[in-house]
Formats: structure tokens, sequence, C-alpha cells
């Protein structure tokens, strides 16, 4: 019987021993083992192969079909939302750009309305003057300089208006500071410009600017030296600001009294001119007919005292822009804005007051 034989060598290589597949028959080492390095080096040149056959550069290039396509629509959708955005935003801007026309157009068609009300006034009174061609030009002819003045006044209540709608969105938007910020400064800087257009005037025709015949009606009732009354804008501010710690509220508090105390003073100087006036107009004795010589040296004088009242005017004028400036540096920004948008809407009703006012005595 055939012994069978044991079988010295293991079907697997034991752990640690090489393993002698896939050696070539024809090698002259036929024992000789692979090296792993040699393996991964080849594996890697074929992956690279691969990636170059299909035109990939890197790992993220390689993706899945629903990858792509998730990705796909996401950027379908990041652009149909730009899209809405910008669509929204120019939309809700021809929406504001046409309010602030139509109400533009308000402020032009009223200003028109008190110029003619104002010309049928002037028109009534000359029918009851019987020396109208003579004495009736001193109040109802303009001068050249004068009528210039309040037609640029009239630009400029537009443009305010405008400065004002951008000044009040700032601060309804909440935007960035600095942009309410800048929005202020324009709004101070305009007010500028309406001093410098009365110091020009005030040298054509001081009475026209003194008296407020370029305002309207219910305006020139409230006017102190060709203007607004300081203390009385740092007054309103007081009672419609909210917010304000102590701190604030004393500071205002401050500024008010001295602000009327610099009324008071500038007051006292009119009046003493106003005294100055008068003396020099009456003389020694209103007699009809006058004297000529004395008439004139009279009327000289008093054309020279006249000239003074410019001055009170321009003081009037630095008080008024010295206490919108301190306004600011007593709040803070936002609060500022709202100050001036506070005062901008005050000064807006009393001129809607005056177009009431003259359209209901008007109908009555």
């Amino acid at each position: 019987m055939r012994q069978h034989s044991l079988s010295i060598l293991p079907p697997q290589p034991l752990h640690g021993e090489p393993n002698f597949t896939g050696v070539s028959s024809g090698s002259k080492k036929p024992f000789e083992a692979s090296n792993p390095r040699n393996d991964v080096q080849e594996f890697a040149s074929v992956v690279q192969r691969e990636v170059n056959c299909q035109g990939l550069t890197s790992e993220q290039d390689v993706l899945k079909p629903t990858d792509l396509k998730t990705l796909k629509r996401l950027a379908q959708n990041r652009e149909a939302a730009k899209k809405s955005r910008l669509k929204k935003k120019a939309y809700v801007q021809e929406l504001e750009s046409h309010v602030q026309e139509l109400e533009s157009h308000k402020i032009e068609l009223d200003q028109l309305k008190l110029e003619i009300q104002n010309d049928g006034a002037q028109g009534i009174l000359l029918g009851g003057n019987a020396n109208a061609g003579e004495q009736g030009l001193a109040y109802t002819n303009i001068i050249p300089g004068a009528a210039q003045f309040d037609k640029a006044y009239a630009r400029w209540l537009e443009e305010h208006h405008h400065l004002t709608v951008d000044l009040r969105g700032a601060v309804n938007d909440y935007r960035r500071l600095n942009e309410i910020g800048t929005a202020t400064r324009n709004w101070l800087a305009h007010c500028d410009q309406i001093v410098a257009l009365k110091r020009k005037a005030l040298k054509n025709d001081v009475f026209h600017v003194f008296t407020g015949m370029w305002k309207a009606p219910a305006e020139r009732c409230f006017m102190w030296m060709g203007g607004f009354r300081p203390s009385a804008a740092i007054k309103i501010a007081l009672s419609q600001m909210e917010g304000l710690t102590e701190q604030q509220r004393a500071g205002l508090r401050g500024l008010h009294q001295s602000t009327n105390e610099a009324e008071e003073a500038i007051s006292g100087g009119f009046e003493r001119l106003d005294q100055c006036l008068t003396q020099t107009i009456v003389g020694n004795t209103l007699t009809v007919p006058p004297d000529v010589n004395t008439y004139m040296t009279q009327m000289s004088i008093a054309t020279k005292q006249v000239s003074a009242l410019q001055g009170v005017v321009t003081q009037g004028d630095s008080l008024r822009l010295q206490t919108l400036q301190e306004l600011r540096l007593h709040l803070t920004i936002r609060q500022a804005a709202q100050c001036f948008l506070v005062i901008s809407e005050y000064f807006n009703r009393l001129r809607s007051l005056s177009t009431l006012w003259l359209n209901r005595t008007r109908h009555d």
C-alpha cells in the first residue's frame, strides 16, 4: 500500500514569510519576493493615468453625478435670489423717486399759489389807494435783486426738501451711523447756503429780507430778525425728542438759556436802532409840507441808520447756525438727525397752515 506523504509546506504563507506568488517561471531568481513599495507606486500611476484620461485635475473634481446636480441647483437658486433682490431694490428706488418728485411738485404748487395770492392781496391794496401810481410803488413793486432772491429761495426750499427726505430715509432705514452723519452734515451745510443768499439779498433790499416777504404768511408771524427764533427750535427739540439722558436734557436747557440771552441782546440792539431811526425821521417837527433841506438831511441820516439793520439780520442768522451746530454736539448722531427732522416738519406744517388758511379765507 502506498503511504501518504506529509505536506511539510503550508498552503498559505506564514506571517512574516515572503510570498512567492507572481514569480515568473523564466526568472533567474524564482524565489525572490515582490517589493510592496513598487506595488503602491504602480497603483498610483494607474490612478493618475485614469485621472488624466478623464481630464480631472484634483480630488474635488471627482464627484458623483448627484453631487453635480445639487451644485447646479444651488447655483441656480443663488442666481434667482440675486435677481429677485435687485429687482425689488430697483422697484423700491423707483417708488421713492416718484414720491420725491410728487412732493417737490407739491412744494412748487404751494409756492406758486402763495405768490398768486400775495399778488392778489397787493392788487386789492392798490385799488383802495387813490395815489397808487406814486405812493404805492414802495409796497407793490419788488426790485430785481429781491425778486431773484425769492426765486433762489424757492429753489433752495425744494432742494432742502430732498435733503430732508434723504435724512428721514437714513434714519427710518436704520442705516449705518456714518451714512446718517453724512446726511446730517449735508442738511446743515444746506442751511449755510440760505444764510449766504440772505446776506447777498440784504444789500439789495433789507426790508424785504427782514420782514420775511419771501416766506409763507404763517412763518412770518413767528419770525425773529429775518428768520426763525433759535430758542424756539431748542424748545421744540426738548419737547419732541425721546430717549434723552438727564445730562443731555441739562445741556439742552443750558443751551436754551444762553441762546435766549443772546436773542435778548440782539433784540435790544434792534430796539435802540428803532429809537434812533424814529428820532431821525421825526426831527424837530413833522410839518406838512416839510422843509426841503431839513427833509433831505433827515432822510440821508435815516438811510445810513437803516443800513445797520443788515447787521441785525446777520447777527440773527449767525445765532441760528450756531444753535443748530450746538444741538448736534449735545446729541448723538441718530438723535441729531431726528432733531433736525422735527424742526423741518415744524416749518413744513407752518407752510401748510398758510396754504390752508388762505384757501379758507378765499372760499369764505
